[in-house]
């Protein structure tokens, strides 16, 4: 069996020639169009394999240049995040001449032990190299599949430390840590803590980041004051509901993201409750969301589109052969707290 480290050494016709049928048939099979006997399929698909075929895009080794396909995978509920994402991703590639390919992985879960199915489908995409943001981000499997593959990749703000991986991050844990000490600081000791999703190691972090701060300012944590949420608008919204259902509710409310803070605020509105005079609440990552609504967002500002673009910078580094990028594998953004108007201090 012949495998190939170089995509240029393996042609459309070696393929075709390998599966015994003609380079049209090949053509139609990469770019998933019918017309295609599924007993053809499967042998072009072998061959495909067989050789590590990756298709030449849009004729970019005919043109000369190092302009790299470059994918991101997500499997993430908030559409406020992976705009951001896609904002840092797209200005890089932009200034860089690399082009961007997006897939979602939600209906290929890799966590569901599809991590050699979707590393394959990825690599037969003919991408150069792979940014994997979160929870994906901390899917080993699917990282070493990948590598595997020869296909290289970035990880984005992954939970878990990898040593032999190139990964761009911010500390979550100092981040909500100094947002419920400012809290604290306004009087507040009674807080509420929506968390995300527990798939997503960043929600741990910021549960982490939570208690640290209640125990270095000597309150009690109460487990009733933590409440479940998915990183979503609605989740916030029950999550909420759940807090002012209790005998003595939250002075304030933090919320692990923005999406969630924002539902946090609707649900007050619809139980009588004004934010911030009766009620404070705090998000996390500074998305589009925190100035859309009214009051707007006290929040962490996460540099989303920072580590997305500094994630295609170091990919590009990478493939273009820049040995020095595995030096310092961990790229380690700063974060802001930004203060507005949904939080001011507790009234005595």
């Amino acid at each position: 069996m012949r495998l190939s480290s170089n995509q240029d050494k393996v042609t459309i016709k070696e393929v075709a020639e390998r599966a015994g049928v003609s380079q049209m048939t090949v053509s139609r099979v990469v770019n998933g169009q019918g017309l295609v006997k599924e007993a053809t399929r499967k042998k072009v698909e072998t061959a495909i394999s067989e050789l590590n075929y990756r298709p030449n895009l849009m004729a970019r080794r005919l043109a000369g240049g190092n302009s790299f396909f470059i994918g991101i995978v997500y499997h993430n509920p908030s559409p406020s995040y992976l705009a951001k994402v896609l904002e840092g991703a797209l200005k890089a590639c932009r200034n860089l001449g690399h082009h961007l390919v997006i897939d979602d992985m939600g209906a290929v879960n890799p966590d569901n032990g599809n991590h050699k199915k979707v590393a394959e489908s990825l690599r037969r995409a003919g991408l150069d190299g792979v940014i994997i943001t979160p929870p994906l981000s901390d899917n080993r499997d699917l990282v070493d599949a990948l590598t595997d593959l020869g296909v290289a990749c970035v990880r984005v703000a992954p939970g878990n430390v990898f040593t032999d991986t190139l990964r761009v991050a911010m500390d979550d844990t100092a981040a909500v840590h100094q947002m419920i000490e400012y809290l604290i600081d306004l009087g507040h000791e009674r807080i509420g803590f929506i968390k995300g999703p527990d798939d997503h190691p960043s929600s741990l972090h910021r549960y982490k980041g939570f208690k640290s701060a209640l125990e270095s300012r000597k309150i009690s944590y109460k487990a009733e004051l933590t409440v479940d949420g998915k990183f979503t608008y609605r989740s916030g919204m029950e999550g909420a509901f759940k807090l002012f259902g209790l005998e003595n509710r939250p002075t304030a409310i933090f919320a692990s993201n923005d999406d969630m803070a924002a539902g946090v605020v609707a649900a007050a509105n619809m139980r009588g409750l004004t934010v911030p005079a009766d009620l404070s609440v705090a998000g996390f990552d500074d998305t589009e969301i925190a100035t859309s609504i009214w009051p707007e967002l006290t929040t962490i500002k996460q540099p989303i589109s920072e580590m997305s673009e500094r994630a295609v910078n170091l990919l590009s580094a990478k493939l273009s052969g820049d040995s020095s990028v595995d030096e310092k594998n961990t790229t380690l953004l700063a974060f802001d707290l930004i203060k507005r108007g949904s939080v001011q201090p507790l009234k005595t």
